[in-house]
């Protein structure tokens, strides 16, 4: 196995050098161009892969990434694998490994976040619809000085850090997409009164100057499924026409397509 002792006798100069020029730690010493250049090439052609390990131990870092992640979306929609697969791709470019941990309960969420610790991994990220009121028990952690992120709109606590979706941006495309097919009328599953989503929705009409009927609205109460037959239904018994629909998840989408179809109704030509 081809080290820095290697490194250093093919390019002439001390292991100190290398070492210092392979971890970009130089600290108040300088190197020519150069000859970091010479010494970056000969590590490439010799071979030479560092010790992930040894480097780990110096900096005082695990290189373990936790992922509490509560499991969302409906069953065979591959939402979670998606997630799962973009973070661990992610964590595997900075030489990084996961450590994966699904929670269901309340009392089984505490009991990921009372394990992680310093110890263990150098931070911990949070996916999930649901954290279960987190935010006292996150912030604990956080006074660890474990960086926490949390797959969140809004931050979990003050100062923490969070990513995800814009749900006005999500309505607003699907709506665009729906419009630029030749859609006009076109009926929005909307999770509650004034959600996010329906505000993009509302955007994308008014981009257009299109006027957006208030009856095809229709407010599911959540991501649930179970509201869309008899609110479709209505709607299908009313004549009132349309010629799109924008869904709230994957399951709402199936079963207004299997309705549609069987009233008759032909996608994509009509709806």
């Amino acid at each position: 196995m081809v080290g820095i002792a290697d490194i250093a006798r093919d390019v002439g100069v001390s292991m100190s050098l290398v070492s210092k020029v392979l971890c970009g730690r130089m600290g108040k010493s300088s190197v020519r161009p150069e000859l970091a250049q010479r010494i970056h090439a000969s590590a490439r052609d010799l071979g030479y892969v560092p010790n992930i390990t040894a480097r780990a131990l110096v900096k005082r870092r695990r290189n373990v990434i936790g992922v509490f992640f509560h499991q969302y979306g409906q069953p065979g929609s591959g939402l979670v694998e998606t997630v799962v697969c973009a973070i661990s791709n992610a964590l595997a470019k900075e030489n990084q490994s996961l450590l994966l941990k699904f929670f269901s309960t309340e009392t089984e969420f505490a009991a990921c976040l009372e394990n992680a610790h310093r110890s263990v991994m150098d931070g911990v990220i949070l996916v999930g619809s649901r954290l279960f009121g987190s935010s006292s028990a996150v912030e604990r952690l956080a006074r660890r000085e474990l960086p926490v992120a949390s797959m969140t709109t809004l931050p979990l606590f003050p100062g923490a850090s969070s990513f995800g979706i814009d749900p006005v941006e999500v309505g607003r495309l699907a709506t665009l997409h729906l419009i630029g097919n030749g859609c006009r009328r076109i009926v929005h599953f909307e999770t509650s009164p004034h959600s996010p989503r329906g505000a993009g929705c509302r955007k994308a009409h008014k981009e257009h100057g299109l006027e957006q009927d208030p009856n095809l609205t229709l407010s599911t109460k959540g991501y649930a499924s179970n509201a869309v037959p008899k609110l479709l239904g209505k709607l299908l018994d009313s004549k009132i026409e349309f010629d799109g629909v924008v869904a709230s998840s994957d399951t709402q989408a199936a079963i207004v397509m299997r309705m549609l179809l069987d009233a008759g109704k032909r996608i994509p030509e009509d709806v």
